[in-house]
């Protein structure tokens, strides 16, 4: 165990609650108190590239080591994908429906998908695989993996889309019920989704991504402050389907380790 894994080991509650509370308690202070030094604050680039790096990083260092050329081919085309299918996305309406971004995801490449688009994507790929796989046994065919990924990224899209229109970062030209959110986007969310798996499970080592899992059960902190801070941002927006979604899915992240140390 090196001093990166040793700290994150040690140090759980930082990046699983500490920071994704901050961040939270951040938006709530600008929700009731006009202070615009805040407002740019929190609507920094940097500043949000920084938290989701800080909240990624028990997965980047958990999975760093069994990631193997094949996983990391994997892993940077479904980098690369979600440019490509935002982009398409952005401008045809297709397969998400038509939406745009707002303020606090500058740069946009090419004037349309957010330049750190990978950063906010690709972990949220990785924790709906680590979720399918965590929850398999051993004999569990690759489709009924793949199949159950899909799912958990579409539940987690359920946590992040409608807390991310509330807070302006990006929204439909016709919006939805589901808190503005439309049921195309999570039909889109299933194509995408879909094919982003496909490619990982071609890239992934399934016995060393289960065993690293075991040996290194902070990888999960990435998920958990993810669900942390949306299902806090839902409830402060008195949207609480998502929040009821986001404890469902921590739930459903234990009940799955427990699961695979059996």
């Amino acid at each position: 165990m090196n001093a990166v894994e040793r700290w994150l080991s040690g140090n759980r509650g930082t990046i699983a609650l500490f920071v994704p509370f901050v961040g939270a308690v951040g938006f709530a202070v600008q929700r009731y108190v006009e202070l615009p030094a805040l407002e740019t604050a929190l609507r920094s680039p940097l500043l949000l590239v920084a938290a989701n790096l800080a909240m990624a990083l028990p997965l980047a260092a958990g999975l760093w080591p069994v990631l193997g050329r094949r996983g990391i081919i994997a892993l940077a085309s479904v980098a690369l994908f979600s440019y490509v299918i935002e982009g398409v996305g952005v401008e045809t309406g297709v397969p998400y429906g038509r939406f745009s971004y707002a303020l606090g995801l500058e740069p946009l490449l090419f004037g349309r998908v957010p330049l750190p688009l990978p950063l906010f994507w690709v972990p949220m790929v990785l924790n709906a695989s680590l979720l399918a796989l965590a929850s398999a046994r051993p004999d569990v065919s690759r489709i009924t993996i793949w199949l159950r990924a899909v799912l958990a990224l579409v539940l987690l899209d359920g946590v992040l889309d409608p807390g991310a229109v509330g807070l302006g970062f990006w929204g439909w030209d016709e919006p939805g019920r589901y808190y503005g959110v439309p049921l195309q986007n999570f039909v889109g969310w299933m194509l995408s989704g879909g094919i982003a798996m496909a490619v990982m499970s071609w890239g992934a080592d399934r016995a060393a991504w289960s065993r690293r899992l075991r040996q290194a059960p902070w990888m999960w902190d990435t998920l958990r402050a993810f669900l942390v801070f949306w299902g806090l941002i839902n409830a402060l927006l008195g949207q609480w389907a998502p929040v009821v979604l986001a404890a469902a899915l921590w739930g459903g992240q234990g009940w799955a380790t427990r699961h695979d140390k059996q």
